[in-house]
């Protein structure tokens, strides 16, 4: 009997090819590209199903529509100037740079909240391969204490938050605490 494949493709950073009028890397042309990938998979075979999934932050365009929007007025579904309640919709994403070609692949549209602190010690600590156990099992193989306090982990926790690039910022931060142990 015939078996039925589902395949999920997963593209991060899909905010990074909106077309923003970059000359240097034209988005609506990296667009187009990824299109002709999408649709040279043939839907009528039976046994590959692909899933797309697009992920990405907008954290710039974001921050662009509130300075427009903050002080004229409300936006989103939600008419709200508030980033929590901001919702994309297919319109929303053509305004901030993709081709409606584009747009009309995107079935559904999810948005997450974003990171909490607590998210972030989460992060720092549940997860699977987290930073304090690498830290810890990097120190044991090299013979050194990089075991991270509580104090340090707030530490990195708060400058990371502030710093408003997401959780990448918490590897950043814990090597620049741990720089002189690490290397001296």
């Amino acid at each position: 009997f015939p078996v039925t494949i589902r395949v999920y493709i997963f593209v991060d950073e899909i905010d990074k090819m909106r077309d923003d009028g970059d000359l240097e890397l034209n988005g609506g042309q990296v667009q187009r590209e990824l299109l002709k990938v999408i649709e040279g998979l043939d839907p009528d075979e039976k046994d590959l199903q692909p899933m797309w999934v697009f992920g990405g932050s907008f954290s710039e365009y974001l921050k662009e529509r509130m300075k427009d929007f903050g002080k004229k007025g409300k936006i989103g579904f939600g008419n709200s100037t508030d980033e929590k309640k901001f919702v994309f919709d297919d319109q929303e994403l053509i305004r901030s740079g993709f081709i409606p070609e584009f747009v009309g692949r995107v079935g559904r549209i999810i948005q997450l909240n974003p990171l909490t602190k607590e998210d972030f010690k989460a992060i720092m600590k549940s997860t699977e391969g987290s930073l304090l156990y690498h830290y810890e099992k990097l120190g044991e193989m090299r013979g050194l204490n990089l075991k991270l306090s509580a104090k340090d982990i707030e530490k990195i926790v708060d400058d990371a938050f502030k710093d408003g690039i997401g959780a990448r910022a918490l590897k950043k931060h814990a090597e620049e605490l741990l720089f002189e142990r690490m290397y001296t």
